[in-house]
């Protein structure tokens, strides 16, 4: 339901004659408790919209968390499998070769 539509008073209204230059087309009365309604309404958007916001600041750090994280996992497997090549070679100089 729309706020402007449920609060707008009849064409035929005293509250709209008696107001001058009142274009309905283009202008609202409205009550105290619409201002009311909608400023509790803006202020749970902009509460959510913090919310939001501290949430995407964790995940970035977080994120960059994970990217050290990630970033030393590879830096142990890279050496690991440098070691492995390592001995292989050190092995295969070892082994004598294979006479047919």
């Amino acid at each position: 339901m729309d706020d402007a539509a449920s609060i707008r008073p009849p064409s035929g209204s005293p509250v709209l004659t008696s107001i001058p230059d009142f274009d309905p087309a283009t202008q609202l009365v409205c009550d105290r408790e619409m201002f009311v309604g909608m400023q509790e309404r803006l202020r749970n958007t902009l509460l959510k919209l913090e919310l939001r916001e501290q949430d995407v600041a964790q995940l970035g750090h977080r994120n960059a968390y994970l990217e050290g994280e990630l970033k030393l996992q590879e830096q142990h497997h890279t050496n690991t499998l440098k070691e492995v090549i390592a001995l292989k070679q050190q092995l295969a100089k070892k082994k004598p070769a294979k006479r047919r």
